[in-house]
């Protein structure tokens, strides 16, 4: 979904710390995780768009190594804005049907 995100930006209390404490990485690595997370975002992992503060954006619901992951992301004037990553607080159902929890995927998940 994003294939630039060089020049994005993080938010630390519900992105990179959750991340980082979550899979006991470095800040850098997390940033790296997360990242890496929203290049992999298909339209399949769409959840639903929110507006939040007059801003609008999209909530996905994927897994990566197994772990469900809650992403939000949106757009600023510098490129991408990733709001959230971090496990799920309620099961994400995705518009393909998917139901992404908050516990590790099935085994036949990606």
């Amino acid at each position: 979904m994003a294939e630039n995100t060089e020049t994005s930006e993080v938010h630390w209390e519900r992105a990179l710390e959750p991340t980082r404490q979550r899979l006991q990485k470095s800040e850098d690595d997390a940033r790296n995780v997360i990242l890496e997370t929203v290049r992999r975002l298909h339209v399949a992992d769409f959840v639903q768009t929110v507006e939040q503060r007059g801003a609008r954006f999209d909530v996905y619901g994927c897994y990566r190594g197994r772990l469900g992951w809650f992403v939000k992301i949106g757009e600023s004037d510098d490129g991408l804005l990733v709001i959230s990553h971090h496990e799920p607080v309620f099961p994400l159902t995705t518009v393909t049907g998917r139901v992404i929890a908050k516990t590790r995927a099935p085994r036949d998940a990606p």
